[in-house]
């Protein structure tokens, strides 16, 4: 790190009361009279009352910040302001370090913090580089991995300090040479280069940028891809500032390789789920790709209500498995033609509990059972299981009511042909506020009002 020598003022130095007595003490003792200039100033005796011509120089790190003029014995006096001098420059060099420690550790904290609560590879990437451009001087970031499917190297996000923080949408497109990043990839060791000319060969388009500094973002000690930093103005980047570039980069590359992991597992879990639905639906002659039908409604509606990702998330769970009751009814009971006997309607009734009592055991399904067990309430409060009514019927089961309805009235059952597409979406209408919330009936036909109906079943 280097610190400005400036920071040193010696009349600030000499204006201090202990400083200023030892000199005066040491002034009296040795009888002399003699004058302390800084750059600018006389900031100690008179040039009037000075007595000799000598002059010594007071410096620190062979930087020269004042002098004290006098006869020979004027010496005594130089060396102890160097002394004073190399003190007080250590005591800010300490302090200036310190408090570049508390911020690098502030901004890890920040970092580890903020990538703890979320997920996604690219939203790791902009937590991350926001971060560094905001505390560091840079003023361009930029994170590149390597896509494990094809190879490819895909920017994930790019960053300049003039362009909003708070997206990190890439409204700039800088291109890296391909050759460098797999050249540091390879290496496993970062790279600074403090002349523009260089970057011409790395940056194309690399107006904007006089200095870089770049690394590899390692997992699992693999290179997975490399961040590269930058200025528009000219600096010289220095080995500490690597430093610290590694740090980030390690946090990202366990962050990354976590959130990968993470979207792996929950791949893997919705891959079980569809085979478990899939093998139930398997039963239900009439409703093959059922849950995938209600899903494609339901998703529908909630990006126009603006649901969160995580809530749609949670939402496609709660549609794959609205139905997951239906395991343990009799093949009778659920392909039977003609209208069913009270018993029986009973019997299917309870599907929506048992389904909810099956997944019960399952810690990340917790927050959805509700909706699963209410998907069959009436917003009247006439429906089962307990009849609950308006908005006590959680919001997911509103939205399946509606998306379940419409997709069971348009296919084939065994006891009715699938009704006319037009015809359904009018019984929609005329049991808003009765069966369903009115609010989301006019959502899912706001959706579609410029589309024809006989497209809802295919639109994605």
């Amino acid at each position: 790190m280097v610190i400005d020598m400036a920071i040193v003022k010696l009349k600030k130095l000499i204006n201090k009361v202990e400083n200023k007595k030892a000199i005066d003490d040491m002034v009296n003792a040795l009888g002399i009279k003699i004058i302390i200039e800084d750059a600018n100033e006389v900031i100690y005796g008179s040039k009037e009352q000075a007595e000799g011509t000598n002059k010594y120089e007071v410096s620190i790190n062979g930087e020269v910040i004042g002098c004290v003029t006098g006869d020979e014995n004027s010496k005594c006096i130089a060396s102890i302001l160097n002394s004073f001098s190399v003190s007080e420059y250590e005591k800010k060099r300490l302090a200036n370090e310190t408090l570049e420690k508390y911020k690098e550790i502030n901004m890890f904290y920040n970092v580890s913090e903020k990538i703890a609560l979320t997920t996604g590879t690219s939203n790791v990437a902009k937590i991350v580089i926001n971060e560094a451009i905001k505390n560091l001087n840079i003023t361009f970031a930029s994170i590149v991995l390597v896509n494990e499917e094809t190879q490819d190297l895909e920017t994930i996000c790019q960053v300049h300090k003039s362009i909003s923080l708070e997206n990190g949408k890439l409204q700039f497109n800088l291109n890296i040479n391909p050759e460098f990043i797999k050249d540091i990839m390879s290496k496993k060791t970062g790279e600074i280069i403090n002349n523009v000319n260089e970057i011409k060969d790395i940056i194309s388009d690399n107006h904007m940028l006089n200095s870089i500094i770049c690394t590899p973002i390692l997992a699992k000690g693999k290179a997975i891809g490399i961040m590269l930093l930058g200025n528009d103005k000219a600096y010289e980047y220095t080995a500490s500032d690597l430093k610290i570039i590694n740090s980030l980069a390690y946090q990202a590359g366990i962050a990354i390789e976590g959130t990968k992991l993470y979207e792996q597992l929950r791949e893997n879990f919705f891959d079980t789920i569809q085979i478990l639905v899939g093998i139930i639906e398997m039963r239900e002659n009439s409703k093959t790709e059922h849950s995938k039908r209600v899903l494609n409604y339901s998703l529908n509606i909630a990006r126009e209500m603006g649901m969160s990702k995580i809530d749609m998330v949670k939402l496609k769970l709660a549609v794959m498995l609205h139905d997951i009751g239906n395991v343990v009814l009799n093949d009778e009971i659920l392909n039977k033609r003609g209208k069913y006997t009270d018993d029986e309607y009973e019997i299917v009734k309870k599907h929506s509990e048992i389904g909810a009592v099956m997944l019960n055991k399952i810690d990340q399904l917790k927050e959805i059972i509700p909706s699963i067990k209410a998907h069959h309430e009436w917003y009247d409060g006439t429906g089962y299981p307990d009849g609950l009514k308006g908005e006590e019927i959680p919001l997911f089961a509103r939205i399946i009511a509606v998306a379940d309805a419409f997709e069971a009235m348009t296919i084939n059952r065994p006891y009715r042909e699938a009704l006319n597409l037009y015809f359904a979406a009018e019984e929609l209408s005329k049991n808003k506020g009765i069966q369903f919330d009115p609010e989301i009936v006019d959502i899912f036909f706001k959706i579609y009002k410029d589309k024809k109906l006989e497209e809802i079943q295919t639109y994605v």
